[in-house]
Parts: structure tokens; sequence; C-alpha cells
């Protein structure tokens, strides 16, 4: 969790292709049906902390762990414990369902 939303994970991850791709992790990462299990399978390519490599399968780990703590969708989350406290009304998200499976 300390590693994931600085992306530095250390997981192997290729995002900067055309999100139509089929080299496309991110892509992948959504049809896989469980983001959380398709991101934590790539193969480890560097020590957690140790080399950025930018990942949305980073965020989605970031996502479920938030999700799960909190019973909360990240856009509610985050609205209630930072963007409103800190005065901020008029931003927008879109929710992407990143399932993940409760094993």
């Amino acid at each position: 969790m300390r590693h994931a939303p600085n992306m530095t994970i250390g997981l192997e991850w290729l995002e900067a292709t055309p999100a139509t791709g089929a080299a496309n992790d991110e892509t992948r990462m959504y049809l896989s049906g469980d983001a959380c299990r398709y991101v934590l399978n790539r193969p480890s390519v560097a020590k957690p902390g140790q080399r950025f490599l930018y990942s949305t399968g980073a965020l989605a780990l970031v996502w479920a762990i938030l999700h799960r703590a909190t019973g909360q969708p990240l856009d509610e989350f985050t609205r209630a414990k930072f963007f409103s406290p800190l005065g901020i009304s008029d931003g927008a998200w879109s929710r992407i369902d990143l399932a993940y499976r409760r094993n």
C-alpha cells in the first residue's frame, strides 16, 4: 500500500500504448473481471519503491483497499474526507467498475 499511490509497486505494467490495443495492461485489467487479481499477478520488475512505472493498476489497488475499508466508492470517500474540507465542490468523477473478488 505504501508504494501504490506513487506508482512504485515494482510490478510490470505497460500502459503507454493505445487503450484499444491488446498490449495495454489497463485495458486487460478492466477486461479481466478482477482488477486486483490482474494487477497482483503481474511479474515483478523491480523492488517496491525503487522504480516509477505509471500504472492505473496501482490506483486500482488503492481504490479497492479504500473501498473495502470504508464501504464507500472512491469518489464519495475523497469528496467527504478531502475535497469538501478544502472547499472544493465543482469536481466530477467517472466511476469505473474495478471489480474484485473476495476469495
